[in-house]
């Protein structure tokens, strides 16, 4: 897990995450959903860009403005390719992340990539957080 994913996942309200192929892996790039061999594999992705972000009750036109936004009008700090065929964008909104890729019309929802990463960090994280209650519970007393 490189440093954008972990801030992705480790900040708290809403956020959002680009992530695109790894460039070992071009021949993955630019396929369209329906004509992929098999689902996207997160281990072919590294996160490339999180950000804060107010998501809208309409999921697709957050993503719409999103893809606008990673095409037209690129955050400086932005150091990926446009937003394109195959980058999946990640959204995180009341604690829980669902991921999108970026086909030719639109976004696909793909509900198992990354899941697993992610609720193992959250549930470290939680672990830690018990650590720390039962630290300061011993320390208060």
């Amino acid at each position: 897990m490189n440093r954008t994913e972990k801030n992705f996942i480790d900040q708290t309200g809403d956020m959002m995450a680009i992530y695109q192929l790894r460039r070992d892996v071009p021949e993955l790039g630019f396929i369209e959903f329906d004509r992929l061999k098999s689902p996207p594999k997160k281990e072919n992705y590294e996160a490339v860009y999180a950000h804060g972000i107010r998501i809208s009750e309409d999921v697709t036109q957050t993503l719409e403005n999103l893809y606008y936004i990673f095409n037209q009008a690129r955050p400086e700090d932005f150091k990926g390719h446009s937003l394109s065929v195959s980058d999946i964008v990640a959204l995180k909104h009341d604690g829980m992340v669902s991921y999108y890729y970026c086909d030719s019309v639109g976004f696909r929802e793909i509900p198992d990539f990354g899941r697993k990463s992610i609720l193992k960090r959250l549930e470290c994280n939680c672990k830690a957080d018990d650590k720390k209650k039962t630290k300061m519970r011993s320390i208060e007393r």
